[in-house]
């Protein structure tokens, strides 16, 4: 790398809990980080943008309705990409993490808006399959 940052280049460098004097330096350690962060943020800026200027760039009414889908789905989004990941901190089952964090997050939310128990639970299991499927059809 001719022009680098020490930061990424070390965040890259991950070990086996085997040993710790042992490093292997990917940018694939990665790579499920970047897919959210571009995924993620790309729509953020495109909604942000859509947003601020909407009058100068006059976007079609048809468009209209797909940029708000697109903030309902951003704002659904139980992880924004971090600036320190869990990955990068080498915590194990950091994906468990994640999703307890989000099925609270579901909880409280569902409570805060009336839910009962038995609906709250029912939204818990219908986003745990959700992520289910998700995470087959992305293996």
């Amino acid at each position: 790398m001719m022009h680098f940052s020490p930061h990424n280049l070390l965040r890259n460098g991950w070990s086996e809990n085997k040993t710790t004097l042992v490093h292997n330096y990917s940018s694939s350690h990665f790579n499920k980080y970047y897919k959210i962060f571009d995924i993620f943020f790309g729509s953020f800026v495109f909604y942000l943008q859509s947003r601020v200027f909407k009058k100068e760039i006059s976007i079609p009414k048809e468009a209209i309705q797909l940029i708000a889908d697109i903030e309902t789905e951003l704002f659904a989004t139980f992880r924004w990409p971090e600036l320190i990941t869990l990955e990068e901190m080498n915590m194990p089952n950091y994906e468990e993490i994640r999703r307890l964090n989000a099925v609270n997050n579901l909880r409280s939310l569902s409570k805060e808006n009336g839910f009962s128990d038995a609906e709250v639970e029912d939204l818990v299991q219908k986003f745990l399959a959700t992520i289910e499927n998700n995470s087959r059809g992305n293996s």
